[in-house]
């Protein structure tokens, strides 16, 4: 060539017709050398959040791919329709949640009696109707969004938080009242017991009360039967069951009946009245709360608590004189002691939560007074204190040891999400861990560790290693799934990142980040495109160009010439190879061969199409040349290595890079040479010194097999190309290696 201007047509021609086949010269398949230089994944926990540190002995055991299993294959089913339901630059209102909810449901169906998924299916339950602040199965209950309270949360209106805090307060205690209900239903039918005509709430109750008095007396011979329809056990029974307005209309109707003679006064029945209508506003969120019971209804508040203090006064023992239901009932009326502990009636970890949170009250926040000072924050205190071996017990009627969930379902209800996460987690149950933290995240409760933190702290989730931890045993076989769970993460910075992460751990390119047509330089988009569709299409190549740099920083180059081409970055995929090129030249054959066969592959493959020839010449002008100058170098090599002397000093006169007829372009030769990318420079000695023996092997040849005229003619044309290679190292204004004009002069020499 007679100038400076990348030829690719003829580079591709030269390379088909001056080369054997890939497999005639002997190069290993690229897919083979992959699998060695796999870096399998590490085990997560102790890590660093993402780069992988799995040593080469651990390889051979992660060759077999874990792959889902049928429980986690329904989970993800759920997490993949969240995915495929988000809609650009929209939150999501997908109930997430509620799918949890039913897929556990449907499994309980089919399971054996204290199985693990009915342990599970009570969690999502209470998760629903906190989100929701109340009954999540009623038709009117709250559809909410994604990130649905993060701004709460996170803001600093201290008033809007606490209303937040009544109202997953409030949709605990429904949770525990629906859970007692369901239980008295359950015991009533498979007793057969009689509830009367009308298979009401009261009746149901009565019925329980009924069976619940007969069997407590059965059990120690002792009783009768005068309390079975004592008026206070019956209202207690309707309230931890929330049936508030049933109490009331049942009170009332006693009040009004001529021959009643009710131990329940007004006072009573105003607060019971209170209390029902102070939980139908809690149903509805645009309402505004009442002012406190003892400021709107003075009087009767201090009668309650005067009467309160009666009951205390007398001896708990004293069981003919004072009612345990009565104390219990006039207790949450007047919130006269949270820690009241009746234990004839309160025998469950749910009879204990289910009384602190009815003290929990949400009232107007100029009238606030000493009967709504209980907090969400000092039921956490009181069962922080306990810890979770006080609640985890041995193994449940089904076989399984699932007690975790009777902690985790406490954590929950007193709003200690990171905790509960935590805990869950260690004890095992890293799949339930995972999509109980997925969720509360969804909707903005659960508080992350920063991508800029790096470790989390007590009062912080990682999520990102929970995540990366729960994906690591299957990703490998399940690229597109394990994609899905990281698009979980909120942190668009810590997405991005395990995205590449993952990109590199499973080496699914064209599945996960799609691929550039080499024809046109259209891309085919891939899964990431779709997980991240709520950012421009240029930051879904950046994050495959991020993953391309963390493979070439790693010593994993092919992965790198891989994205690189996926992400169709011309100019990094030639500036790869130009590195690899330089840094096999001189490296054993084989080596040296692979990245020869990349590079031809990709001038044959991609350099023909104008587009690629248009950015070549544009934009990566001096390294195109110096791709196209290493690739010429290693071709030269080729034939000199299968002793193609003549073949490859007509090569080298073709590449007009060194001068080969006369000393009319030495000057020429000079300025193109430094000209050249420092990794042609840095290599051209291999090209000179094998130019040089090509010569003196040749002149070999010529003087063994012709003889005359013929013979000092052909010696002597290959003497002045052996000068003018001479004169041209000795113009170059480039450090050469250590002994190359030594060895040049010598060869030079050798041609007579």
């Amino acid at each position: 060539m007679a100038s400076n201007d990348v030829d690719f047509r003829a580079l591709y021609q030269s390379s088909l017709k001056l080369t054997t086949s890939v497999g005639e010269l002997g190069i290993p398949r690229l897919e083979k050398r992959l699998e060695q230089l796999d870096d399998a994944g590490a085990s997560f926990a102790g890590q660093p959040r993402f780069q992988s540190t799995t040593s080469s002995a651990q390889m051979s055991q992660l060759q077999v791919e874990n792959a889902m299993s049928e429980e986690m294959k329904q989970y993800y089913s759920v997490v993949r329709e969240l995915n495929s339901s988000r809609v650009p630059n929209t939150r999501s209102q997908f109930e997430l949640a509620r799918y949890f909810q039913r897929l556990c449901a449907s499994n309980v169906s089919i399971s054996v009696t204290g199985s693990k998924w009915e342990a599970v299916l009570k969690c999502w339950q209470l998760v629903n109707d906190m989100l929701v602040g109340g009954d999540a199965t009623k038709p009117n209950a709250a559809k909410l969004a994604q990130r649905e309270f993060a701004g709460v949360r996170n803001g600093s209106d201290e008033t809007q938080r606490k209303l937040l805090q009544h109202r997953f307060a409030f949709g605990a205690r429904v949770f525990l009242e629906n859970q007692f209900r369901a239980f008295m239903q359950e015991t009533v039918q498979k007793n057969n017991l009689a509830t009367g005509g009308i298979p009401d709430l009261v009746s149901t109750v009565r019925a329980f009360v009924k069976h619940l008095h007969s069997s407590r007396y059965a059990a120690n011979g002792s009783g009768s039967n005068t309390d079975v329809d004592n008026i206070w056990t019956i209202v207690y029974y309707c309230l931890r069951c929330g049936g508030d307005q049933e109490a009331v209309d049942l009170v009332t109707s006693l009040a009004n009946a001529s021959d009643s003679d009710s131990p329940i006064d007004a006072d009573v029945l105003c607060a019971l009245r209170y209390r029902a209508h102070q939980k139908s506003l809690y149903e509805d969120r645009n309402a505004n709360p009442l002012n406190a019971f003892s400021k709107q209804f003075p009087a009767e508040f201090d009668h309650l608590v005067d009467r309160y203090h009666r009951l205390m006064s007398s001896s708990i023992d004293a069981v003919p004189v004072i009612n345990p239901f009565e104390r219990c009932v006039v207790n949450l009326l007047c919130f006269g002691n949270v820690n009241a502990n009746e234990a004839r009636i309160m025998t469950t970890v749910e009879d204990y939560l289910w009384q602190r949170l009815c003290f929990i009250q949400r009232v107007a926040t100029t009238c606030s007074s000493s009967d709504s000072t209980y907090t969400i924050a000092t039921l956490s205190r009181s069962i922080q204190k306990f810890g979770p071996t006080h609640f985890e017990g041995g193994v449940q009627p089904g076989g399984g040891n699932f007690s975790a969930f009777l902690y985790f379902e406490i954590l929950l209800i007193t709003q200690e999400y990171e905790k509960a996460i935590k805990y869950l987690a260690s004890k095992g149950f890293l799949l339930e861990a995972v999509h109980f933290a997925i969720t509360l995240n969804h909707y903005g409760l659960l508080e992350c560790t920063s991508f800029s933190m790096g470790e989390e702290d007590q009062t912080t989730v990682d999520l990102v290693r929970l995540i990366r931890q729960y994906i690591h045993g299957f990703q490998r076989a399940n690229a597109a799934e394990a994609a899905d769970y990281v698009a979980c993460i909120s942190e668009l910075t810590a997405k991005k990142e395990l995205l590449a992460e993952l990109l590199l751990d499973t080496r699914k390119f064209d599945v996960l980040a799609g691929f550039t047509n080499s024809t046109d330089g259209s891309r085919t988009r891939g899964l990431y495109d779709h997980l991240l569709k709520d950012e421009p299409e240029d930051e879904v190549k950046e994050l495959i160009l991020s993953a391309a740099r963390k493979a070439e920083a790693r010593g994993r180059p092919h992965d790198a010439f891989a994205l690189l081409k996926s992400a169709g970055d011309i100019e990094g995929v030639i500036a790869l190879l130009n590195s690899q090129l330089s840094s096999t030249l001189s490296a054993p054959r084989p080596e040296r061969e692979e990245w020869f066969r990349e590079a031809k592959e990709f001038a044959e493959k991609w350099m023909r199409f104008p587009w690629v020839q248009a950015i070549a010449n544009r934009l990566a002008r001096t390294a195109a040349i110096a791709f196209q100058t290493l690739l010429n170098i290693s071709i030269f090599l080729e034939m000199f290595e299968k002793q193609q002397y003549e073949d490859a000093i007509t090569f080298v006169a073709e590449l007009e890079v060194v001068p080969t007829q006369n000393s009319s372009n030495l000057a020429l030769c000079v300025d193109r040479f430094l000209a050249f990318d420092e990794s042609v420079r840095q290599n051209f000695h291999i090209l000179l010194l094998g130019y040089m023996e090509c010569l003196v092997r040749d002149a070999d040849r010529l003087k063994s097999q012709v003889s005359g005229e013929i013979r000092r003619a052909g010696v002597g044309a290959l003497r002045e190309k052996a000068e003018l290679l001479v004169t041209f190292a000795g113009m170059i204004k480039f450090r050469l290696p250590s002994g190359t004009n030594e060895r040049l002069n010598r060869m030079e020499a050798m041609i007579y």
